[in-house]
């Protein structure tokens, strides 16, 4: 906490306070870099989620792009905050179920849509069998009435 406002401070400055040391070096080359990517990211606008035209990114924002972010713990700042991107994480497992259980039903309609094809075809098979075995018996039988009236 800031002792002056009370604001906390946002996850880019506390990644800065909490790797670089009171001499302005830094812990390690990796936290720095970080550290300048983030800048980076603020100083440019980036391109929109919706790839439409350009938007400033937030600190959170360019924190989590550049260090990343995990269900329940923001990198850097251990298990106490939530992440920012947890509803999205969860409603993105839930589209991937979604999406999964739609491809089963899909696959479901096309097995019966098959079996369903290969039942009226046999179906079809064996009312003509028996309208052609009923056909030849009527005309062998009338053939046979024409022969007997005609001898």
């Amino acid at each position: 906490m800031d002792p002056e406002t009370g604001d906390r401070p946002s996850q880019t400055e506390l990644w800065r306070m909490t790797h670089q040391r009171s001499n302005g070096t830094w812990a390690d080359e990796k936290s720095k870099n970080a550290h300048e990517e983030m800048m980076n990211l603020l100083s440019q606008p980036q391109p929109s989620q919706s790839g439409e035209g350009l938007v400033d990114l937030t600190l959170k924002e360019a924190f989590v792009r550049v260090i990343g972010e995990r269900s329940g713990h923001a990198r850097g700042l251990g298990c106490g905050p939530r992440g920012a991107t947890t509803s999205k994480n969860h409603s993105q497992e839930q589209i991937e179920q979604m999406l999964k259980e739609r491809n089963e039903f899909a696959q479901r309609i096309t097995h019966l849509e098959e079996t369903f094809d290969a039942r009226v075809q046999a179906a079809v098979e064996m009312v003509k069998s028996r309208v052609n075995a009923t056909v030849k018996a009527a005309i062998q039988a009338a053939l046979a009435k024409f022969k007997d009236s005609s001898d």
